[in-house]
């Protein structure tokens, strides 16, 4: 871009380019570029997911491999009722599925939260968002996570994931 635009005078052609009715004849050849970048990121930001058409859905279906994974939602065995975490306490979770029982303990830190626990068996791998943390031999585990929730929490191995809610009575088979 030759010139610099000032903040003041992007805002004004992010306006324009929100308009429908904006005419490009008043403005330098940089301007014009800008706006017809912004037209471009506002036409897109205005799509939804809802705008693929079903046989483009099924078009990317059918090139994405076949999963043999299979997904589960925990039961949430305690605390009961809901969870109910205070600064500085050490709360306890259990979860069980068919394939795994784990039993947490959460506490929340300054940045985050601090979680560790034992799986009933070893292999799997915990997540909460984007953490994650690799159960020893012993199925032991701890993870200290850096975000306001510490959902959503999972299990995961090389053939299994498990959804573990931290609300009573979720339930589905995570095929949706």
């Amino acid at each position: 871009m030759r010139m610099n635009l000032t903040e003041s005078r992007l805002g004004e052609l992010w306006d324009l380019a929100r308009s429908d009715d904006a005419s490009i004849n008043d403005l330098s050849s940089d301007e014009s570029l800008v706006l017809h970048q912004f037209r471009t990121i506002h036409k897109s930001l205005r799509l939804s997911w809802h705008s693929a058409t079903s046989k483009a859905l099924e078009l990317a279906k059918a090139i994405m491999p076949r999963t043999e994974r299979k997904f589960s939602i925990g039961r949430l065995i305690l605390p009961k009722p809901l969870l109910g975490f205070a600064r500085g306490a050490v709360s306890q979770v259990q979860f069980e599925s068919e394939e795994i029982q784990v039993r947490i303990q959460i506490e929340e830190i300054p940045n985050g939260w601090r979680m560790w626990g034992r799986t009933s068996e070893p292999g799997w791998i915990v997540w909460s968002g984007e953490s994650s943390a690799t159960c020893n031999k012993y199925g032991e585990f701890e993870l200290d996570v850096t975000a306001e929730s510490i959902e959503p929490l999972s299990l995961q191995n090389e053939s299994t994931t498990v959804l573990l809610p931290m609300a009573l009575n979720e339930h589905g088979d995570g095929s949706k």
